[in-house]
């Protein structure tokens, strides 16, 4: 495969703003529903200062396979000057190597010599991208305990047992961590403690996007066709926070009472508003507006966390979308028909993309069709056509 290097890309050098940075990466490499508010979101996502935060979310890329959810993981990698070949953990990991990927960003590669010798540790920012995840590597309890703990200060401390010593070996998990699952982990019941700590991102294929997203965006390039290991040539979060004034500004506004009344009076409510006080500010320091960051922050939480956190099943978010596409291409003016044939193939290939986590049973489709008001009869065109139409 040819490579050619991230600073070919017209506008993108070691020197473009990250608000810059952010908006040409997207429109090259990303696909984004909702691109208005979500890809504003990202740029915040981005900038999480964490040795300067209290709370660090846990941040779902959702999507079926091929939708670009590792591309935001990527995105943030880069921002950072990381290289996303090395940076990103994949699937199942240790609890030992999530301790080791923290404190070497935290405290340098040299920490376990400082501890040793006396010296204290000065905190460095830090973030966990941890792609490939599934609810079954979250079985194991201590990963989950470190994935849970680590979103507050006040609850991130955890340990490690060390084989054969019958002690523990205790860490900070504090840090953002940025995870990428076809599985939609908030509604797995086992996982609901997640739910309350976490921001979700959607993404789609492209074909999959409504008219009006498909506007904004364009067939994105293959990702894997750019030189990796030129991303971390690119140190735009760096840059950022080296400006006093966005630095000051940040802190201004995690003290600033009339900042907190503000949210207080959006609508949104206070878990969320607690949760993501602090990555707001990150947004008024990249657009200038405090209204405008309060405004995007209220329509996603309304508009894409809330919709996402209904405790839908995979299955029903696939089967909505199925029947959202096949709504656009219905042309009568009679009750919105889906053949069951064609139905089921597209259920099947939700299924391999991994869009549906669930068994295929009769019990399962029926269940989630009549919840979103459908049931399966006889065409009124041809009694010999079984179709889902509207209850």
């Amino acid at each position: 495969m040819t490579f050619y290097p991230l600073h070919e890309i017209e506008g993108l050098d070691e020197f473009t703003p990250i608000n810059e940075f952010v908006d040409i990466f997207a429109d090259n490499f990303m696909i984004i529903p909702f691109k208005e508010i979500q890809l504003e979101i990202m740029k915040a996502l981005c900038l999480m200062p964490s040795s300067w935060m209290i709370n660090a979310p846990i941040v779902q890329s959702y999507g079926v396979s091929g939708s670009g959810k590792s591309t935001f993981l990527k995105l943030v990698a880069a921002v950072r000057g990381f290289n996303p070949a090395s940076a990103i953990k994949l699937g199942k990991i240790t609890p030992t190597a999530i301790r080791n990927h923290l404190q070497q960003q935290k405290f340098g590669n040299d920490w376990k010599d400082k501890v040793e010798a006396g010296i204290d540790l000065e905190e460095s920012d830090c973030f966990l991208p941890w792609d490939d995840i599934t609810p079954r590597i979250l079985e194991d309890d201590l990963l989950f305990s470190i994935l849970k703990s680590g979103a507050s200060r006040a609850t991130s401390n955890t340990g490690i047992a060390v084989a054969g010593t019958g002690t523990n070996l205790d860490f900070d998990v504090f840090a953002p961590k940025l995870l990428g699952s076809v599985t939609p982990l908030w509604a797995v019941p086992e996982l609901e403690e997640l739910k309350r700590r976490m921001l979700i991102l959607k993404h789609l294929k492209y074909d999959f996007l409504p008219p009006e997203d498909k506007g904004v965006n364009r067939q994105p390039f293959d990702l894997e066709e750019v030189d990796l290991f030129n991303f971390s040539a690119y140190q735009g979060y760096a840059m950022f926070w080296a400006n006093e004034d966005n630095k000051n500004r940040f802190f201004e506004l995690k003290r600033c009472r009339e900042f907190r009344k503000l949210l207080k009076k959006s609508g949104m409510l206070q878990d969320f508003t607690s949760m993501c006080s602090e990555i707001i500010a990150i947004h008024v320091c990249i657009c200038g507006d405090i209204d405008k960051s309060v405004d995007i922050f209220s329509k996603y939480y309304q508009e894409i966390l809330l919709v996402l956190l209904e405790n839908k099943t995979s299955m029903q978010i696939a089967f909505e979308q199925i029947v959202a596409n096949c709504q656009k291409q219905w042309v009568c003016d009679t009750p919105l028909e889906i053949d069951a044939k064609f139905f089921r193939s597209k259920m099947m290939e939700a299924r391999m993309n991994g869009a549906i986590t669930e068994s295929l049973t009769g019990k399962n489709i029926n269940s989630a069709m009549w919840s979103l008001g459908f049931r399966q009869t006889k065409s009124v065109y041809s009694s010999s056509k079984s179709v889902w139409t509207r209850i």
